[in-house]
C-alpha cells in the first residue's frame, strides 16, 4: 500500500534524524506549518523524554477528509507513542503528522480513604506536530472532529 509505504518511509527517516528527507514528503501546507527546524527540535525533545525510537507497527489505517490516515505505534526506549500520519492518496505527500500518548485502560475508581487525592491526575501531554483543520479523526482517534 502506497500510503503505507510513505508513514513507513517518514518513520524510518524520523528514528534516523533525517528531517530533511521527512519534511521532503510534506505536502505545501505542512511544510509551512512544520519547517524542517521546528519538526527536529520537537522530535529531539520527545526522544529526550522517552528514549530512541527503536520499533513500531501500523495498527489501524482509515481514510477521512479525503486522507489516508495510518495509525503507528511507536516504541521508544521508555515508553510508547501513537503517531497518526495523514497522507494525500493520489501524491503520496504528507498532510499531517501528530504524535499522541497511547491510551491507557480506565483506572479503577478511588478508594475513600485508600488512595490519594489526584491520584488520576497523571495524563501526558499530547504533543501535536502539525494536524491541518480538515483532518477528521475516527473511532480510532477518539471521535474527534476538526472542521
Amino acid at each position: 500500500d502506497p500510503s503505507d509505504a510513505t508513514a513507513e518511509a517518514v518513520l524510518e527517516a524520523l528514528r534516523a534524524h533525517d528531517f530533511a528527507r521527512v519534511t521532503a514528503r510534506f505536502d505545501a501546507a505542512l511544510t509551512t506549518a512544520l519547517p524542517e527546524q521546528k519538526l527536529a527540535q520537537t522530535w529531539m525533545a520527545l526522544e529526550a523524554s522517552l528514549g530512541a525510537l527503536s520499533s513500531w507497527t501500523i495498527v489501524d489505517r482509515v481514510q477521512a477528509g479525503g486522507k489516508d490516515l495510518r495509525v503507528a505505534r511507536l516504541s521508544l526506549e521508555r515508553g510508547e507513542l501513537n503517531a497518526i500520519l495523514a497522507v494525500h492518496p493520489q501524491t503520496h505527500a504528507l498532510a499531517g503528522l501528530v504524535f499522541k500518548p497511547v491510551q491507557k485502560p480506565a483506572s479503577p475508581a478511588p478508594r475513600p480513604g485508600r488512595d490519594p487525592p489526584g491520584w488520576l491526575s497523571s495524563a501526558i501531554p499530547r504533543i501535536f506536530l502539525a494536524l491541518p483543520p480538515y483532518t477528521h479523526t475516527t473511532h480510532a482517534l477518539g471521535n474527534t472532529h476538526s472542521q
